[in-house]
């Protein structure tokens, strides 16, 4: 993953966790502002992450997942971190899992290729959010849908869908699902 946008991304006082009084600040030189979390340089609540804690877990996870069979999708709108996501996914997760379609298009351009929406999509401007991805898909025949609070012909007709849909009249949750 490339990580320069990322680095080169600016943070400042509308970001949880950040100090006030302390201008904007590349995420790149974070490291560098001597911060101390248990000195109190942070206001609370922060969350950590500890390398030694991280690897234990990713080995945990790839053995879990070799052992059982497993295809566990974790939940990416706590940490939305990019960086995490890919570890996950090269620790044997299936996907990440989103709540909101603003988190699953950060996923896109992120790079995250399966997607799992938790929540019901609702609203005319996700669901269109939702059909423009599918138009983008590339294969469209590998990303499966289930739609919510929508006809399901109204769907196919937005996207240009090859398939008919046959007495689907309403359909409930979203998959969403990008194959590699």
């Amino acid at each position: 993953m490339d990580l320069e946008p990322i680095e080169h991304s600016e943070l400042n006082q509308d970001f949880k966790g950040w100090p006030k009084g302390v201008g904007d600040k590349k995420i790149s030189c974070i490291q560098d502002q001597g911060w101390n979390l248990l000195n109190g340089d942070l206001p609370l609540p922060v969350a950590t992450l500890k390398q030694s804690v991280m690897e234990n877990n990713s080995r945990w996870m790839q053995l879990f997942a070799e052992k059982f069979g497993a295809r566990i999708s974790p939940h990416g709108k706590t940490t939305m971190a990019p960086q995490l996501f890919h570890r996950q996914l090269e620790d044997g997760a299936w996907a990440i899992t989103v709540a909101t379609v603003h988190q699953m298009r950060l996923c896109r351009k992120w790079g995250i290729k399966k997607v799992l929406m938790a929540n019901q999509v609702v609203g005319q401007q996700n669901l269109r959010e939702l059909c423009l991805e599918l138009r983008e898909d590339p294969d469209r025949s590998r990303s499966w849908l289930n739609w919510a609070f929508l006809e399901a012909g109204q769907v196919a007709e937005m996207v240009n869908l090859p398939w008919k849909w046959q007495n689907a009249s309403k359909v409930m949750n979203l998959f969403w699902y990008f194959e590699e």
